[in-house]
C-alpha cells in the first residue's frame, strides 16, 4: 500500500465521523472512562508493558439500537525489556560513548566504578472509530458491541541512570555522582482494529455508569508507521467510568 493510501486510511475514521455529523447522526452521549492498559503479544523482547490512562469518547446515534463512536485519550506505560540498551540501537551509547567509558572502567589505575540502569516508558494516545449495536437487558441494564478501526500514535522513551564512583586514593576519599543520559525518542502511528463490550447501568436519566473490555489490534505495516518499534502487537483495555447522556 503506497504512503498516500496508508494517510487516507489514518485520516478515515474522522472523514466517516463527519459524513455522519452531515447525515442524520446525532449525539447522544459523552463518556469519561479509566483505563487500565495490559500489552498482550510483545516484542522486541519487551517482557512487560502495562499502563494506566483515560478515555473521552463522543456517541452519535444512527437508530435506537445503531451508533458510532469517536475514541480518543491518553495512556502512560510502564515497560521491561531484556538486554534494553542493545534493543534500543543508540548510536551515541554503542558507536562511541560505551566505547570511550568501558576503556575507563578497564583500566584499573583510574579508581572509576560504574552502574548503568535503563529506564524506558511509553505514552499513546489511540484514536478510534467503532460502530456499536445496543442491547437492552431491562429498564436500566444495557449491553452494547462495538466494533472499529483507527489509528495509535505512541511515542517510546528511555533514559540511563548512571551512577558513577571516583576514589582518590591519594587523599582517601571517594566520590560519587549520578545523572540522567536520555536517548532520542520513537515514535509511530500504526493503524488499530479493535472489538469490545460496554455494560452499563442507568443510575438517573442523564448519567450511566459503565464497564468495559476491548481487544487492540495493531496491523503489521512492517518497515512502516513506526509499526516495527511498537512493543507490542496487541493489547487489551480494561475501562471504567460514567456516561452522560443527551
Amino acid at each position: 500500500m503506497k504512503r498516500q493510501n496508508y494517510r487516507l486510511f489514518q485520516l478515515l475514521p474522522l472523514l466517516i465521523l463527519l459524513i455522519a455529523v452531515q447525515g442524520k447522526a446525532q449525539i447522544t452521549s459523552v463518556d469519561f472512562l479509566g483505563d487500565y492498559v495490559l500489552g498482550v503479544s510483545k516484542k522486541l523482547a519487551v517482557t512487560s508493558a502495562n499502563g494506566i490512562g483515560g478515555s473521552f469518547r463522543l456517541n452519535y446515534s444512527i437508530s435506537d439500537a445503531v451508533s458510532i463512536s469517536l475514541t480518543t485519550g491518553y495512556q502512560s506505560f510502564g515497560i521491561d525489556q531484556d538486554s534494553m540498551l542493545t534493543q534500543w540501537k543508540w548510536a551515541f551509547w554503542d558507536n562511541r560513548y560505551y566505547g570511550s567509558i568501558r576503556a575507563d572502567l578497564n583500566d584499573t589505575s583510574s579508581g572509576l566504578s560504574a552502574t548503568f540502569t535503563p529506564e524506558q516508558s511509553m505514552s499513546a494516545i489511540p484514536v478510534m472509530l467503532t460502530g456499536n449495536y445496543q442491547f437492552n437487558l431491562s429498564e436500566n441494564l444495557s449491553l452494547k458491541v462495538s466494533a472499529g478501526a483507527g489509528v495509535y500514535f505512541y511515542v517510546r522513551s528511555m533514559y540511563v541512570v548512571e551512577d558513577w564512583t571516583k576514589v582518590l586514593k591519594g587523599i582517601n576519599t571517594t566520590f560519587k555522582y549520578a545523572y540522567r543520559n536520555f536517548a532520542p525518542d520513537k515514535r509511530g502511528n500504526p493503524l488499530m482494529a479493535a472489538g469490545g463490550v460496554n455494560l452499563s447501568y442507568k443510575l438517573i436519566d442523564f448519567a450511566r455508569v459503565a464497564a468495559e473490555f476491548n481487544y487492540n489490534y495493531l496491523i503489521p505495516t512492517e518497515g512502516k508507521l513506526g509499526y516495527d518499534e511498537a512493543p507490542f502487537k496487541d493489547f487489551l483495555n480494561i475501562k471504567l467510568g460514567i456516561i452522560f447522556s443527551y
